[in-house]
């Protein structure tokens, strides 16, 4: 992590520290639940991802040797590299998960100290998450954008349909 900030321990008095309002700490302890609840739904999810993804593969081999194998190697079906997405997928929605449960917890330190560096904790925490969402964001709408001029590409160049003797 980034941040240069020194946490301020609840069970140590600390004089130089400043108080928090406890209308400030009292708006934060009533997002705490809604952030704890949100970060166990992002590892229950994940976790689903994962265990349909490691499902998806099984079935490859269960299903036996796929139809394009050699030499006994069964070839990876669609449904096999969907499950790769899936794992990747899993694994990479567990990071923002567990940055949106550090900052419950922060929540919960400053609920218990007031004490202005634990605010600032707090802070730092959500905007680590909104910061990685925001990258999140970014590499989505840049995948989006790259698979619409594909898809226009495809379309121009006549790739992307097949023969009218195909068709016919």
């Amino acid at each position: 992590m980034d941040s240069s900030y020194s946490y301020v321990n609840p069970d140590v008095t600390h004089p130089e520290a400043s108080t928090v309002s406890s209308a400030v700490v009292d708006v934060l302890r009533g997002t705490k639940g809604w952030t704890r609840f949100l970060s166990v739904l992002g590892y229950v999810s994940c976790g689903f991802m994962i265990l349909a993804g490691l499902g998806m593969m099984a079935s490859m081999l269960l299903a036996g040797v796929g139809a394009g194998s050699r030499a006994g190697v069964a070839a990876p079906t669609p449904l096999a590299l969907m499950g790769v997405f899936y794992i990747v997928g899993g694994l990479i929605g567990i990071v923002p998960a567990v940055l949106l449960g550090r900052y419950a917890s922060r929540i919960g330190v400053l609920v218990k100290s007031c004490a202005e560096l634990d605010l600032v904790a707090a802070l730092d925490a959500q905007r680590t998450y909104w910061k990685l969402i925001g990258i999140f964001a970014i590499v989505m709408v840049s995948l989006y954008l790259l698979g619409i001029i594909s898809f226009l590409v495809l379309m121009l160049t006549g790739d992307l349909l097949p023969s009218p003797a195909v068709i016919w």
